[in-house]
């Protein structure tokens, strides 16, 4: 799967991270999909360093809302980058 990953330069308090990488990943299929999520973590690593910008450490997944259908559940994912200087 591919993942569109978007910067965000707005700090978010009280994190000290100057900029963010994010991304999601929806859940296809039955619980086994969240296998997906390790996929999506790894994009955001891979575009950090193909576009030079150094990942800070801070990381964090927002759930989305639950559903009874395993396909319509979606986690964002967060990672904090060392400065803010646009989208790469």
């Amino acid at each position: 799967m591919n993942y569109d990953i978007e910067v965000v330069d707005q700090p978010l308090r009280p994190i000290a991270a100057a900029a963010w990488a994010t991304t999601w990943e929806r859940f296809p299929g039955e619980w086994g999909g969240r296998l997906g999520l390790g996929a999506a973590h790894e994009a955001v690593r891979r575009w950090g360093a193909s576009q030079g910008r150094e990942i800070t450490g801070e990381r964090w997944e927002v759930y989305g809302d639950w559903h009874d259908d395993p396909a319509q559940l979606e986690t964002w994912i967060f990672y904090g980058l060392a400065d803010a200087r646009g989208p790469g």
